[in-house]
């Protein structure tokens, strides 16, 4: 525990998507070789997410419980002609209303936003038999894993080809799997990996689908940074969608 408590502020600090930079690179490197934390940043997160759906869902019946109160029928009083309490009690209401409206459409009763971004965005990279660097039935065993959506199956076969030389792309792939099994973290390491690696092929699919990964965690500005990457090459493969989601973000 001693150990943990030395990275609390920057688990914390991760979590919250305030890590970035060099700073960012230097704990993910950390938290691939440390179960300790791995289990620390795991089980903050779920909290987290437990937290933030049990708070959205209380907020959402409380204003429910409001506006069925408005809509209630008022009981007619008498009051003194003098008195005004009436105008300043439709007062609250119609800023209570205003309130509601704009938290509602800023996005605070639906934190999904970056999910729909990620969701609109998201496709899964097809994987093409002809790649090179396993025998034929290896390969074809993984494709068809792979291409059914078979993620569990196909982490199997990757997990043995990520290790031999010149086979960035199995990364891609690994990372892509890690994703659709929910292993978020796990996945950004491996693209990560891609998308810093010299290799053309692939070093762009890596940058993008790390880009989407990091808005999959809410970590928007992690996510603008690998972005802003491909916008900026008119060459990059994804350069028209990266300039896209980057408005929108």
């Amino acid at each position: 525990m001693d150990e943990l408590g030395k990275y609390e502020d920057q688990i914390d600090a991760y979590l919250n998507g305030k890590l970035q930079g060099d700073t960012l690179k230097e704990f993910e490197q950390l938290l691939n070789t440390n179960k300790d934390i791995q289990m620390e940043v795991r089980i903050k997160k779920e909290l987290k997410e437990s937290f933030a759906l049990e708070d959205s869902f209380r907020l959402k019946v409380r204003l429910k419980e409001i506006q069925e109160q408005t809509l209630e029928p008022t009981p007619v009083v008498s009051l003194p002609q003098k008195s005004n309490s009436w105008l300043k009690y439709a007062a609250a209401i119609a800023l209570l209303a205003c309130v509601l409206f704009g938290v509602q459409q800023s996005g605070m009763l639906n934190p999904g936003d970056t999910t729909s971004q990620f969701a609109s965005y998201y496709e899964v990279y097809p994987m093409d038999a002809a790649e090179r660097g396993s025998t034929d039935t290896e390969l074809k065993e993984l494709t068809t894993f792979y291409n059914n959506k078979d993620y569990t199956a196909a982490l199997e076969r990757l997990n043995t080809l990520v290790d031999g030389d010149d086979q960035i792309q199995w990364k891609l792939y690994r990372g892509i799997s890690l994703l659709e099994t929910g292993d978020i973290q796990s996945a950004i390491l491996d693209l990560r990996s891609v998308s810093s690696s010299s290799d053309e092929n692939w070093k762009d699919h890596g940058r993008w689908y790390l880009a989407l990964a990091y808005l999959k965690t809410k970590n928007t500005e992690a996510a603008k940074q690998e972005l802003q990457v491909l916008a900026g090459s008119s060459s990059a493969d994804h350069h028209t969608e990266a300039k896209e989601l980057l408005e929108k973000l």
